[in-house]
């Protein structure tokens, strides 16, 4: 801000004045841009023999057909780059890429469809211009969804904490007997 005033004079029918205010403002160049995600690939795919197998057929392939392209290349960095290209299309058509991970194990069809109405019920709240039936049918449906994701969450939780424990008890099971 560089300067504030209040006019006096000015009679907008209130007891308030009017201010007005010089401000400088700078306009930033850098643009901000979500970063994009590095894909990665599905090597799980590997512990397949059939997949194994493919791919290897696959590199073998691809570099017969460059390697008779490029006959005459004796440079190091061609040749990387030739063998880095090579392992790349081999790679993206056997393999794949990987997909995003799944993070909340609990969340099911169920859930989905409960966050579905409980949206639907929001947007017609807001188109509604908040009646009084709309703002409650969105709030059961908010308090359903939310007493949904906590019992899903909780049988998660206490499903894993029974698979740490049997796991434990075997441990020391096998401790008990190793001794």
């Amino acid at each position: 801000m560089r300067d504030v005033r209040c006019k006096r004079g000015v009679n907008v029918d209130s007891d308030h004045l009017l201010v007005m205010a010089k401000i400088q403002a700078r306009i930033s160049r850098n643009k901000m841009h979500r970063e994009q995600r590095v894909q990665k690939y599905n090597v799980q795919s590997l512990e397949n023999k059939e997949v194994q197998q493919a791919f290897r057929n696959n590199i073998i392939e691809l570099n017969e057909s460059t390697s008779a392209d490029e006959e005459g290349q004796k440079r190091i960095e061609k040749q990387w780059s030739i063998c880095e290209k090579i392992m790349k299309k081999a790679v993206e058509s056997v393999i794949g890429m990987q997909g995003p991970p799944n993070r909340n194990d609990w969340f099911d069809d169920e859930c989905a469809e409960v966050t579905f109405l409980k949206n639907k019920a929001y947007k017609n709240m807001l188109a509604k211009k908040n009646t009084r039936r709309a703002r409650e049918e969105y709030q059961t449906r908010r308090y359903e969804e939310k007493k949904i994701h906590r019992q899903k969450k909780r049988e998660a939780r206490n499903g894993l904490k029974e698979e740490i424990g049997k796991q434990v008890d075997k441990k020391r099971l096998g401790s008990f007997i190793g001794k």
